[in-house]
């Protein structure tokens, strides 16, 4: 015992995280200058967990915040003209898509936000942005198809979708005949 160092007998501890309850180096911690030891009492990854756990239950008590926020800013970033507030956003919401009559969602996770049926908000006219009476909620499967077409570019793809016939079927009509040819020898 009296043959040890006194630097092997004074070993410091680890902080450890109460959440986790994992001992980790301090750089693992969140700095805080106002707490005595200098860190919070939960390690960094831990707390990011709990900021994303928080960040999705507020996101689900007000969807429509948060969708005014992600559509201003991303409005901001694009240029183009925004004039929408939650409360407007709240007030057009049916959670129908008026283009097929199915119940939509707002999504509230990265999960959620692929579904086809999570509602989105289209612009009836892309040039004149996200303002009032330029927008509505539908399905994100509708949204996507429809993009920024014109309403003449749709009306073009459905008359030619309804004048002409996938290849394929051409080709499983023929398959068909030949099949019916050669069980007829």
């Amino acid at each position: 015992s009296s043959s040890r160092s006194k630097s092997e007998g004074c070993q410091t501890s680890l902080p450890t995280c109460n959440s986790c309850k994992s001992q980790k180096e301090k750089e693992y911690f969140v700095f805080r200058s106002d707490r005595p030891n200098k860190y919070r009492n939960i390690c960094k990854e831990c707390y990011k967990t709990r900021q994303r756990e928080r960040y999705y239950e507020r996101k689900k008590v007000n969807p429509f915040i948060f969708k005014h926020q992600k559509l201003s800013s991303s409005a901001k970033t694009r240029k183009i003209p925004y004039d929408l507030t939650p409360e407007f956003l709240k007030g057009i919401w049916t959670g129908f898509c008026p283009v097929s009559g199915e119940e939509i969602f707002i999504s509230t996770s990265n999960a959620e936000r692929t579904k086809e049926n999570a509602a989105e908000i289209d612009r009836f006219i892309p040039e004149l942005g996200y303002v009032k009476g330029n927008v509505t909620w539908v399905s994100r499967r509708f949204n996507r198809k429809k993009l920024d077409s014109s309403l003449e570019e749709l009306k073009q793809l459905v008359s030619w979708l309804e004048t002409h016939k996938p290849l394929q079927e051409d080709y499983a009509e023929q398959e068909n005949a030949k099949l019916n040819t050669t069980r007829r020898k």
